[in-house]
């Protein structure tokens, strides 16, 4: 009889540890490296001059981790990459989502890190920069809140390493978007007032770009 409550501990306890993958390592011809925790699934190609690299891997609660790589066909000056660093900012803030927190190093403005809440209990964790001033990189962890993949985020995030990341010429500062930026029209001051170039839908949550592994 006492080894039904240890079988029991033992299924919950590897049931736990099932929920997190092993990571897998990325070393991308592109310039950067990351570890997923799981097997991701990848594609790249072009959207008219743009190249694109999209990796992606799933955990078991239906989480997505996923890097994109993107590739202009020339440089953005700081005026540009800070333009387009607020579309895309602005791109996810459609739908529903609640600005958790917004944080932009105060020695790098071409990078962002963003935590939102999502519709249907979910959580957003995005990080958006510029490796070189011809080529962004947007980092993001979403699934339901309070699930196990959530312990998996800060190791994903602290593992990306991008190589020979030069110091850009400095971007103007621009103001934080709104916290209670949520569920906007399209034209509500401050909020969403367009949505994000074609780069941005490359990037969206479940589009059907990239293969299950369901």
């Amino acid at each position: 009889m006492r080894c039904v409550p240890v079988l029991l501990l033992l299924s919950f306890v590897m049931g736990c540890a099932a929920a997190i993958p092993r990571p897998v390592r990325v070393d991308t011809a592109e310039g950067y490296t990351i570890s997923f925790p799981g097997q991701p699934d990848s594609l790249a190609g072009k959207d008219g001059p743009v190249d694109f690299r999209i990796d992606a891997a799933r955990t078991p609660e239906e989480a997505r981790f996923e890097v994109a790589w993107f590739r202009f066909p020339q440089s953005l000056d700081a005026p540009e990459r800070a333009e387009l660093l607020l579309r895309v900012e602005r791109g996810l803030f459609g739908g529903g989502a609640r600005v958790v927190s917004r944080t932009q190093p105060p020695n790098d403005k071409d990078r962002v890190d963003l935590v939102l809440d999502l519709p249907l209990g979910r959580r957003g964790y995005y990080q958006i920069l510029y490796p070189n001033p011809r080529s962004m990189l947007q980092v993001s962890a979403v699934g339901p809140e309070g699930g196990e993949w959530e312990r998996a985020v800060k190791p994903f995030f602290r593992s990306l390493v991008v190589k020979n990341r030069a110091p850009l010429p400095a971007a103007p500062v621009q103001a934080s978007l709104p916290r209670d930026c949520h569920s906007p029209a399209p034209g509500h001051d401050g909020c969403l007032t367009e949505r994000a170039p074609v780069l941005w839908h490359l990037l969206a949550q479940d589009d059907g770009r990239l293969p299950s592994r369901d």
